[in-house]
């Protein structure tokens, strides 16, 4: 059976330590979200970064 690749693609779920990690790494490596997010979205990192911590 052939699936359609929008179909078959599912965003990646991560926990909000997850999140917190990923932010913190963005805020190390000091370049901009895009550049950090290799071409995909960035809204959901940035949203993160946004939120107060634990």
């Amino acid at each position: 059976m052939n699936v359609p690749a929008r179909v078959a693609k599912r965003p990646v779920v991560r926990s909000a330590g997850e999140w917190r990690e990923n932010v913190e790494d963005f805020e190390r490596e000091g370049v901009s979200a895009v550049a950090y997010c290799e071409g995909q979205r960035p809204q959901t990192l940035l949203r993160w970064r946004r939120r107060p911590g634990p």
